[in-house]
């Protein structure tokens, strides 16, 4: 895939049904993949957890959603931790690097537009198959 993937912005009804769906399709065709609840995904996004921004952003190419991230500005969780952590949650896209550093630059730039610089990436829960992960992101790119 070249260079130019787009990464956008959620902020219509129906580009949070995109996002709630994206997960979903990508993975369609993967036995072990147990499928996300759509309605609890965009009834989050519309209602997000007093005390927290959050921006779902979808990366394009082609003018086809090939990911998505959802970054969250906690302010409850960094008064009591004493940080300014962005967090990260529902990284999903297709097998590219690409995407993958667009999504997360575009993280990274939201936080320090909100004066954070550490991002934290969120599991589902204690028990969750997916990793939990905590870096500078600038780190993801050092030489």
């Amino acid at each position: 895939m070249p260079e130019k993937v787009i990464i956008q912005k959620v902020t219509s009804r129906e580009e949070t049904k995109d996002f709630a769906r994206f997960a979903n399709r990508l993975y369609r065709n993967c036995p072990q993949y147990i499928p996300e609840m759509e309605s609890e995904i965009e009834s989050s996004l519309q209602s997000p957890t007093k005390g927290a921004e959050v921006q779902a952003f979808m990366a394009f190419y082609d003018c086809k959603p090939v990911g998505r991230v959802l970054a969250i500005d906690s302010h409850k969780a960094n008064k009591k931790w004493n940080s300014r952590t962005v967090r990260f949650s529902m990284l999903d896209f297709v097998d590219d690097t690409a995407v993958f550093e667009a999504l997360l630059r575009t993280v990274e730039e939201w936080g320090l537009s909100a004066d954070s610089t550490p991002f934290k990436g969120l599991s589902d829960s204690p028990t969750s198959t997916r990793r939990v992960c905590s870096s500078r992101i600038s780190t993801l790119w050092a030489p």
